[in-house]
């Protein structure tokens, strides 16, 4: 029974220092790569499992933290210092709702679509920074990577090879958004 309790707390250990290594890279380093999610949906349920997850994953690390061959003082220090490292993470999270929180991304208008590959697109997008900027837009060329994602290139339409591209000119309907 000892080994079961054992494997599970070091599972749950490890499960959750990966899950607090995505959480730190996903609102660090890749908020600036050239993949974005292919649906506002899913990014939203994303950032809304992760902001609060990281502080429950935090707590988490406690059952491979603590430990029966520590003395009660160190353990009780784990334990403060666990706790104390997740309030701060709280306040942390609470400053990043305006910089992560409010930005949306929405495609507007399909502009072109790839003649060898009709699920690439150019693409207007308006950028939201809500109560934080005005509202700004971009041209982008979106290709499909692994149905979750799109990988991002900045385009100007008057320097592409038209002979390249279908012209589109379809509007998107945002709640049906893809």
């Amino acid at each position: 029974m000892t080994t079961v309790v054992d494997i599970s707390l070091r599972t749950i250990f490890w499960l959750t220092l990966m899950f607090i290594a995505l959480t730190i890279y996903s609102l660090t380093f890749g908020q600036s790569s050239s993949y974005e999610f292919a649906d506002w949906r899913v990014s939203r349920k994303f950032y809304d499992t992760i902001m609060p997850g990281l502080l429950i994953a935090i707590l988490l690390t406690l059952t491979g933290t603590i430990k029966r061959t520590n003395n009660k003082s160190k353990n009780i220090g784990i334990i403060s210092l666990t706790v104390l490292t997740s309030v701060v993470g709280l306040f942390i999270m609470t400053s990043m709702i305006f910089s992560v929180g409010f930005l949306t991304i929405t495609n507007d208008m399909t502009l072109y679509r790839s003649k060898t590959n009709p699920a690439i697109t150019i693409t207007l997008q308006t950028i939201g920074q809500g109560a934080l900027g005005a509202d700004g837009h971009r041209t982008v060329q979106l290709e499909p990577f692994l149905k979750f994602w799109n990988k991002v290139t900045l385009v100007d339409t008057t320097t592409i090879n038209k002979s390249d591209w279908t012209f589109a000119n379809e509007k998107i309907d945002f709640r049906h958004d893809k």
